[in-house]
């Protein structure tokens, strides 16, 4: 034997072992808890679903199950088009297998044995070599395909997920009432504009809901409005619009030396607001008191604001230059010539999640082939009877073997139908 054809031989071995170990069981189970971990991480920490090493962990796994399900493949196809598989030649070797004789011919028992397992909706495959009779019965060709499913529909799954994280997008919007956002993530911008917002009591006065009225705008036209609510999204175009959280936006008037407004924002507490017309400095309210009286206090206050003010904190090149308290209409200095930033009333803005996930769909049908999958898997066995009829001494002898769900079960019935026909 040559060098070269000896080479080859170990090539071909070397690329067998690879392909055996990628399309392993082990190696699916060990990615399957890799994953699992690198996800209970990711719920803490969202940026390792965009990580290098997580999605080359999922094309890992990918690779694995495909190479698997390539394995499995022939033997399934043979399966669900060929029929059942050809009598064993040691029959005698499986569980439940027995031998019998019978005083009738072996076409006699043949066809009571046939009769039988059509009434049993098993799938038949007849034939003669020499004179042994062979049939060969086989039910419940779709539970072997469970498995397969459950590989393609993690496949669908794993899919869905990058493409969702590699174009979709998500975030979360405060909007005032009567304010808009325009949403430019996608091929189509559209604006978001709030137009009310309010609140659901039950009877004893706890919170019920909250409702945000929201219209989608194109073009400079309402296309869409729909009241949100937390479990009621608004989807438009597969864009989905979430109630997320609710609070107090600031009005806000910026002005510059000479008294001129520069700027005009609702800004919500704890949001911070960089100023036009003066580089590098930005305005924090921290928060919104009602009433002066009941702060130190820190009591709810019901009913008309008395005394409103806005705590603040004022940066200049990223540091607290200043802060402090200003009543509603009150001017905060921004320093010499600087200007003044005015704070002048107050309107509730709604929190709303803006949410495209493209692969959705993907992850959908992957959970449902999934389930199928399980399903064919869990309750639907594959079962498989082997009967090798000879002739033996004017008479017949019967061997019997069987494989999977209720096959010794079947075979005890067959067994009785033998005996009593002889």
């Amino acid at each position: 034997m040559s060098y070269r054809t000896v080479m080859n031989d170990r090539r071909k071995w070397e690329w067998k072992q690879l392909w055996l170990f990628v399309g392993s069981m082990r190696l699916g189970l060990m990615l399957l808890l890799l994953l699992t971990g690198a996800m209970a991480a990711g719920t803490a920490l969202p940026a390792i679903y965009r990580s290098g090493w997580y999605n080359g962990l999922l094309g890992l796994l990918c690779l694995n199950l495909v190479c698997c399900s390539l394995r499995r493949l022939p033997a399934w196809r043979r399966l669900t088009w060929d029929g059942p598989a050809a009598v064993p030649e040691k029959l005698e070797h499986m569980p439940g297998s027995y031998r019998v004789s019978a005083t009738t011919s072996p076409a006699e028992v043949a066809e009571r044995c046939e009769h039988f397992l059509r009434r049993q909706n098993m799938r038949l495959k007849c034939q003669t070599a020499g004179p042994v009779r062979q049939i060969c019965a086989d039910k419940g060709i779709a539970g072997s395909w469970g498995i397969l499913l459950a590989h393609v529909s993690v496949l669908l799954i794993a899919c869905g997920a990058v493409w969702g994280s590699w174009y979709g997008y998500t975030m979360t919007v405060k909007l005032p009432v009567g304010g808009a956002y325009t949403v430019t993530a996608g091929q189509e911008p559209f604006a978001v504009r709030l137009h009310q917002f309010s609140t659901e009591y039950y009877p004893d006065g706890s919170v019920s809901d909250w409702i945000s009225d929201i219209g989608i705008e194109t073009g400079g036209r309402e296309v869409l409005r729909q009241a949100v609510k937390v479990n009621h999204p608004l989807e438009y175009h597969g864009v989905r619009l979430y109630q997320s959280s609710y609070g107090t936006a600031i009005k806000t008037v910026v002005a510059d030396a000479a008294g001129q407004v520069v700027q005009q924002a609702a800004v919500a507490e704890q949001e911070l607001l960089s100023l036009t017309g003066s580089p590098n400095m930005a305005i924090l309210p921290v928060g919104y008191v009602p009433d002066s009286r009941h702060f130190r206090d820190q009591l709810p206050v019901m009913g008309q604001a008395k005394n409103p003010y806005v705590l603040y904190i004022l940066y200049n090149g990223g540091e607290a230059q200043s802060w402090g308290a200003a009543a509603l209409g009150q001017p905060v200095a921004l320093g010499p010539g600087g200007g003044t930033v005015t704070f002048t009333g107050t309107v509730p803005f709604s929190g709303v999640q803006i949410k495209h996930d493209p692969g959705m769909s993907l992850v959908w049908l992957g959970f449902v082939l999934m389930t199928v999958g399980f399903f064919l898997g869990l309750y639907v066995r594959y079962r498989c009877l082997w009967l090798a009829i000879e002739p033996d001494q004017g008479g017949s002898c019967v061997r019997f073997g069987g494989t999977g769900g209720q096959a010794e079960e079947l075979g005890k019935k067959l067994r009785a139908i033998i005996i009593q026909g002889s």
